[in-house]
């Protein structure tokens, strides 16, 4: 099954750098020398392209897909973990032509328990008052890039 989460387009100049990046930041505390401050953490998918045109009038792309996402099962103070994946290429692709950047994979899984109070922790006969679920999840970030050349 494939879902299409986003199209977004983008305009830049020969040999200038463009960036989208769509995602969160969150605040952590930080506290030095007995002062308070709060700085934003960044958990983002963020792809950024330079592209250069050829005599031929091709373009060269230099690619670079990060995925951050927070991991709030693994804190520490608080303040979640980050997971990173992240894709560096370039490619010769024609005005108009497609290329496609894979392998950026979320992988989640996670475990639920629901029980009767009290009588979900009794021995021996607590398993008939609760249960017990495991969810997995797996998706593949995949971009699909058509370069055009404005005149």
């Amino acid at each position: 099954m494939a879902k299409l989460i986003s199209h977004l387009k983008v305009a830049t100049q020969n040999n200038q750098q463009a960036r989208v990046t769509q995602g969160l930041r969150f605040p952590v505390q930080i506290i030095a020398n007995q002062t308070v401050t709060v700085q934003f953490q960044n958990a983002a998918l963020t792809l950024t392209v330079t592209p250069q045109i050829t005599q031929e009038g091709n373009i060269v792309l230099d690619l670079k897909v990060e995925n951050n996402t927070p991991d709030f099962s693994r804190q520490v103070n608080g303040v979640p973990s980050i997971r990173t994946s992240e894709s560096t290429t370039r490619v010769l692709v024609s005005d108009g032509g497609t290329t496609v950047i894979g392998g950026i994979l979320i992988d989640s899984e996670s475990n639920t328990e629901d029980k009767v109070p009290g009588l979900g922790n009794l021995p021996i006969i607590g398993n008939v008052f609760k249960r017990t679920s495991v969810s997995r999840s797996v998706q593949e970030v995949i971009f699909f890039i058509t370069p055009r050349i404005m005149k």
